[in-house]
């Protein structure tokens, strides 16, 4: 499984997969409002943060920026069923 950080800017997520993780461009770091050093730092952190919860955990890596320091801090971001990628489209339901 590839491990993916998901990046809150306003009210937009930006996914970022560990892949892709040193293609990201200049431009895109200015769009996201962060450093290499600061993505790579935060994916370290989701990655931490993961081997805490089990497999089974409907729950992904959240980079957020804090808006009175401007520092990025990571969290866990719990899946509904409004926005859980399992539970979209025919997957999951018996037929």
């Amino acid at each position: 499984m590839t491990a993916i950080l998901e990046v809150e800017i306003g009210n937009r997520v930006v996914i970022v997969e560990e892949g892709n993780l040193h293609d990201v461009t200049a431009a895109e770091l200015r769009r996201l409002g962060m450093t290499r050093t600061d993505l790579l730092r935060c994916f370290a952190e989701g990655i931490g943060l993961m081997r805490e919860v089990g497999p089974g955990a409907r729950c992904r890596p959240v980079a957020y920026k804090l808006t009175q320091c401007g520092e990025w801090m990571v969290g866990r971001g719990w899946y509904s069923p409004a926005n859980d990628p399992l539970m979209q489209g025919d997957c999951g339901r018996l037929q």
